[in-house]
């Protein structure tokens, strides 16, 4: 029923789940993913469609919102929340009378901006868990949270400007939804900048953020994209 070469596949379609190779069709689970190549279609969240921007113009998007079911051929599609970041899903594929939900980055705890994840019954899962293990995660969000609201206070005491290199589009905004909410103000470079900016437009409520200035830098904490190390 489901295969794993680079991405899983679904047997007997041309869909395949977050592949990391060029497809016709594939599923993309979030704006996390390290690697997205330009398939043919890609099936996405709208929110993770507008997180991702460029990184997927050269493909032709199918712009799903959760809990509205499609057709695609013989098969019945729905996108659940995942409660990963802002946008990220599971899919649901009902083919030949069986449910087959995939999915990769779960989160079953609070998260300040994307919906909760929902558990839905079927007769199949696949899950791709690169850092699973036994017990609980071993960074919750809580504790990473703390770590850096403890790193901006002792550096700003200090007399320094807090600098936080970040990664992933939508946990960033996690990072300004949390800490924002508390009074903390974060300089950002224009992309962080423009992913935050969807996310307001889009209704999520974040606040004390700005577009980096340099002569503007007292009492805030700079988010800088990882990518601009370089």
């Amino acid at each position: 029923m489901i295969e794993y070469k680079n991405g899983f596949h679904l047997k007997g379609t041309d869909l395949w789940f977050d592949s990391t190779v060029k497809k016709a069709l594939c599923f993309i689970s979030s704006a996390g993913v390290e690697k997205i190549p330009a398939s043919e279609k890609l099936i996405v969240t709208p929110e993770t469609a507008l997180l991702l921007g460029k990184k997927i113009v050269r493909s032709s998007v199918l712009s799903c919102p959760y809990g509205r079911p499609f057709t695609l051929g013989n098969m019945l599609i729905e996108l659940i929340p995942s409660g990963y970041i802002w946008g990220s899903a599971q899919i649901a594929v009902t083919k030949n009378g069986k449910k087959i939900i995939y999915a990769r980055d779960m989160n079953l705890r609070h998260s300040p901006t994307s919906l909760p994840a929902e558990t839905v019954g079927c007769d199949a899962l696949a899950l791709w868990c690169p850092e699973s293990g036994p017990g609980p995660s071993k960074y919750p969000f809580e504790s990473v949270i703390g770590n850096i609201r403890a790193y901006i206070d002792e550096c700003i005491t200090s007399g320094g400007v807090p600098l936080i290199f970040t990664e992933t589009p939508g946990m960033t905004q996690d990072i300004i939804k949390s800490l924002g909410d508390k009074g903390y103000v974060f300089s950002c470079h224009r992309s962080v900048k423009r992913v935050s900016d969807n996310l307001a437009e889009s209704g999520v409520c974040l606040c004390n953020y700005e577009l980096f200035k340099p002569e503007r830098l007292e009492g805030k904490t700079v988010l800088m994209p990882i990518s601009e190390i370089e």
